[in-house]
């Protein structure tokens, strides 16, 4: 059979086609999995690829404080389109390992899943995400420049910010009628409070010294890594002379407030709730857990003070990111599901989870929640670039070190 020139050609093009295809699904493969678990025993749900259908999207989520608010989801989500939302909570060890290795082999992957913004460039790296493209529901107009730069890699928006935890200070208005600009301002409301108010106090301020969402505020003035969006690996700036006098200022702290280390959050909430504190150090979920514990006390909420007029502060913000999985099994539903979840629903995120949407143009009923988002405005998030590694947890445990009265100068040398 005679097969002319234009013939042979397209068939050279399609086997071209077929073995590029081969060798990207190969690499995608290399590139993430390197464990032969099996990946489809989750903790909820029970997929499998026969129950699979185009009536059907799949999240994934490895915390367990989004239950309640996935199934606020999946009730409206069956509702409104007629497609049944299943939500699996995996754990959260070798999570993006996990999504490669069923998308690659087909069994039961993720249209979307959640993750927070530290693993962004591990994700694009690996081809595990779509870009977001929707610059209307996601702009500066609904999100603040910290859940849009959280969700932004190499200048593009690759993800849909979802919500966030910051810290912040939680003040008894019984004791004190402001919030703090300093924490000179709350040194000498300690120094000056008289025995009517004393003799109420164990602790003028307390939190949870060991956890860095609360912790990070007192180093983060003098440290960039990552440049604006965290995606530069070439931009890490420590200014060592800010910092020594940061954590010099902050080691001072223990010997005016003598917090334990082994303080828990727990805690910190039943002492404020019980008069016992005149402020906290406080996250996104304090407030919900002041107002479920105990409604007659009247509380206000505070931008994180600077250290004193000279030392500035810098909080923290962990952005959790929902993340469309272009290899999930009903990829046409993905970008709607991965929408909804974030900005559809996200009027329903307080009240299920009691953390924040990152949203900026919901009305809350509590006023107070408007001033959290404002610190989310002045907060910078973690890194998301390779090499930042696990430069959060080395942060956290040189803090740790300087509270217990460790060498300032040792601990910054371990942040280089």
């Amino acid at each position: 059979m005679k097969i002319d020139k234009k013939e042979l050609f397209g068939m050279l093009i399609a086997i071209g086609m077929m073995v590029l295809i081969g060798i990207v699904t190969i690499l995608l493969g290399k590139s993430l999995t390197g464990k032969t678990e099996d990946y489809s025993k989750h903790t909820a749900g029970n997929l499998t690829e026969g129950n699979i259908s185009k009536n059907q999207v799949v999240v994934w989520y490895y915390d367990d404080e989004f239950t309640d608010y996935f199934k606020e989801c999946a009730q409206v989500y069956k509702d409104k389109y007629g497609i049944s939302l299943q939500y699996v909570n995996v754990r959260e060890e070798d999570y993006l390992e996990n999504i490669n290795k069923c998308s690659v082999e087909k069994e039961d992957a993720p249209d979307v899943y959640i993750m927070d913004s530290t693993m962004l460039e591990k994700a694009v790296m690996a081809g595990l995400t779509r870009e977001n493209k929707d610059d209307v529901a996601f702009s500066d107009k609904t999100y603040s420049k910290t859940a849009l730069t959280a969700a932004t890699y190499k200048g593009h928006l690759q993800a849909y910010p979802m919500n966030f935890d910051t810290g912040f200070i939680l003040y008894n208005k019984a004791y004190v009628p402001d919030s703090p600009s300093t924490f000179d301002d709350i040194i000498n409301f300690s120094n000056k409070m008289d025995e009517s108010v004393s003799g109420k106090i164990e602790n003028v301020l307390i939190w949870d010294v060991k956890d860095l969402i609360y912790n990070y505020g007192f180093a983060g003035g003098y440290i960039e890594f990552g440049g604006k969006n965290g995606d530069d690996s070439t931009v890490k700036n420590i200014s060592e002379d800010g910092l020594t006098k940061a954590l010099s200022y902050y080691a001072n702290l223990n010997q005016v407030f003598a917090v334990d280390i082994n303080t828990s959050y727990e805690s910190v909430i039943n002492k404020f709730v019980s008069g016992k504190s005149a402020y906290i150090i406080a996250k996104t979920d304090s407030i919900k857990a002041v107002e479920e514990n105990d409604g007659r006390i009247s509380y206000g909420v505070g931008l994180f003070p600077d250290l004193n007029t000279e030392i500035k502060s810098k909080t923290l913000a962990v952005t959790n990111l929902a993340v469309v999985n272009p290899y999930g099994n009903n990829g046409v539903e993905a970008d709607r599901l991965a929408k909804f979840i974030s900005y559809d629903m996200a009027h329903k995120m307080y009240e299920t989870t009691g953390k924040m949407s990152s949203r900026i143009d919901l009305e809350y009923e509590n006023e107070q929640l408007y001033m959290v988002l404002a610190q989310y405005d002045k907060s910078t998030n973690l890194p998301k670039v390779l090499e930042a590694g696990d430069f959060g947890a080395k942060l956290e445990v040189a803090l740790n070190m300087i509270w217990q009265g460790g060498d300032i100068n040792n601990a910054i040398s371990t942040l280089q």
